[in-house]
């Protein structure tokens, strides 16, 4: 079993807001696999999880909501959102 390829990076949201990402896959994978964190939860919490799916043939795509971790604004307490864009725009 070989070392997953990981690699961080931002990609916007539907409304262009920027979110953090992970990217943990097989150097040639046959599934693509999306996890949507729990609420609160950054993206490195599914780390071990990610890198178990990767050594199996999957690409995994992990990603910190509007507000949290890596997807979190200077000023948190400026930030106008609402729970629903979670799943209306950043999943």
């Amino acid at each position: 079993m070989n070392d997953p390829v990981i690699r961080d990076f931002s990609a916007p949201a539907a409304d262009g807001y920027p979110l953090s990402m992970r990217l943990v896959s097989a150097e040639s994978p046959t599934v693509a696999v999306l996890v949507s964190s729990g609420t609160g939860f950054p993206k490195g919490f599914y780390g071990r999880f990610a890198r178990h799916l990767a050594g199996r043939g999957a690409a995994v795509l992990t990603y910190d909501f509007r507000g949290i971790a890596g997807s979190r604004p200077d000023d948190l307490a400026g930030m106008e959102m609402d729970y629903p864009d979670w799943g209306r725009l950043d999943m």
